[in-house]
């Protein structure tokens, strides 16, 4: 579960700096779904 909950943080840390930066909505919702599909296949992919 930790790569899962370090994904959520990074997510969250990462919407913060979108909103700084002032990226369209539909880029930050494709990031938002992205980024913890990635991290999924991820942790999924390599063993541990």
């Amino acid at each position: 579960m930790q790569p899962l909950m370090s994904a959520g943080l990074l997510m969250f840390r990462d919407v913060k700096e979108v909103e700084r930066i002032k990226i369209p909505p539909a880029v930050t919702i494709m990031i938002g779904l992205a980024v913890p599909i990635i991290v999924i296949l991820l942790y999924l992919l390599v063993p541990v």
